[in-house]
């Protein structure tokens, strides 16, 4: 079958990179002709804008509706949005597409699958990784409102829907199946001695440190409590930081106004490909959280990421974490600093043994995951 795959952000984004593109290049495996169509934060200056990977076809189509400054907005936000949706739309109907895949219900990109289904015929597919309208940090309220209006009201043109967590599996009822984040076999392999050296003098790395990588951004993720953490822990391990977004310059500032500017190092964004070589020399990897929808929506690529690397996750049972982590870490309340600091200074010393932690999450691999999403969307066919 000739699929499409609609998202509203760039190949290299988090969701994109560590669950769309792997579940596409499984449905080419399976005999499906797969293009992924995104956007992308630096469309104008994006010097290839096709790629091919697997077999996957990459296209990125219009600009994102965020840029090197941060989110647009106003006039600027709407056209750019508007165009972006034409572009999607124009791009999957051109691909007369049998199957259009839906990368979460976006407003965007939604309106870009209704408007290409009508136009091919083709059977709208779903698939979500998380609770847009809780995760976003919004200029007005109707924005809001429009995001979480298209989170309801579009799946119900969608013939089949996956989710990545068991929480929003429950949100879309009967008609969803729960398909986890995966990983791929080579993100349980051991890094070579020579690139953790090369990792460590390019970012001044201390030999042994606490974790924090994805985004700066307090909405969904609880770097700021993170941050009231170490400086009440008792911890001799520093914190590096790793990832960008639009408040790092708050947070760095949160850091010194706590005394920890000293304790704590900040690498920005780095290349997918170093996480595995940064989360080697890691004692720990820390993913700090409230108890909120967008939380409880997430299933965690960083914590997937972590376990496969044998490396101990601190994180709150929030949505599925609690399930997801299991013996390998500590569970501490969402939100609470204190008890947060308390999880810092006791893993600093604590020893656990990877080679187990990496057994708890093979299960995981996308060779066991994608097959059931595959067959869930009418996909699995003849290898």
């Amino acid at each position: 079958m000739r699929v499409v795959m609609l998202s509203s952000s760039a190949s290299h984004h988090p969701s994109p990179r560590g669950r769309w593109l792997p579940l596409a290049r499984a449905a080419v495996a399976h005999g499906n002709a797969v293009t992924f169509l995104g956007l992308h934060p630096h469309y104008q200056t994006l010097q290839s804008r096709m790629s091919h990977d697997a077999g996957v076809t990459i296209q990125h189509v219009a600009q994102m509706h965020v840029d090197a400054t941060g989110p647009l907005r106003g006039v600027r936000l709407y056209g750019t949005a508007l165009w972006a949706a034409w572009q999607l739309a124009r791009y999957a109907s051109a691909c007369r597409p049998d199957v259009i895949c839906l990368c979460k219900a976006q407003p965007i990109n939604g309106l870009a699958a209704l408007i290409a289904q009508r136009v091919s015929g083709a059977r709208l597919i779903l698939d979500v990784d998380d609770d847009e309208a809780d995760s976003h940090q919004f200029a007005h309220a109707w924005q809001r409102h429009l995001v979480a209006w298209g989170e309801q009201s579009i799946p119900r043109h969608a013939s089949t829907i996956t989710t990545a967590s068991a929480w929003l599996r429950q949100r879309y009822g009967s008609n969803a199946l729960h398909v986890p984040n995966g990983l791929e076999p080579v993100q349980f392999a051991p890094t070579r001695l020579s690139a953790q050296t090369a990792l460590q003098q390019r970012y001044q790395l201390p030999p042994r440190y606490l974790l924090y990588f994805g985004n700066l951004a307090t909405q969904s993720h609880g770097v700021d409590v993170l941050l009231q953490a170490l400086a009440q822990s008792t911890t001799r391990l520093p914190l590096v930081i790793a990832g960008d977004g639009h408040e790092r310059a708050a947070l760095q500032q949160l850091a010194a106004q706590l005394g920890i500017t000293a304790r704590c190092l900040w690498l920005g964004q780095i290349a997918p490909s170093d996480i595995p070589t940064l989360l080697a020399q890691a004692q720990a990897s820390i993913d700090p959280v409230r108890a909120t929808i967008a939380a409880a929506a997430r299933y965690p690529l960083k914590i997937c990421e972590s376990l496969a690397q044998g490396v101990p996750v601190i994180t709150s049972p929030v949505g599925d974490r609690a399930t997801l982590v299991g013996d390998a870490g500590i569970l501490v309340p969402a939100g609470d600093s204190q008890a947060l600091a308390t999880a810092l200074t006791q893993i600093s010393t604590q020893v656990f043994d990877r080679p187990t932690i990496q057994a708890q999450v093979r299960w995981l691999q996308w060779t066991h995951v994608a097959p059931r999403w595959l067959a869930h969307h009418h996909l699995l066919g003849d290898v």
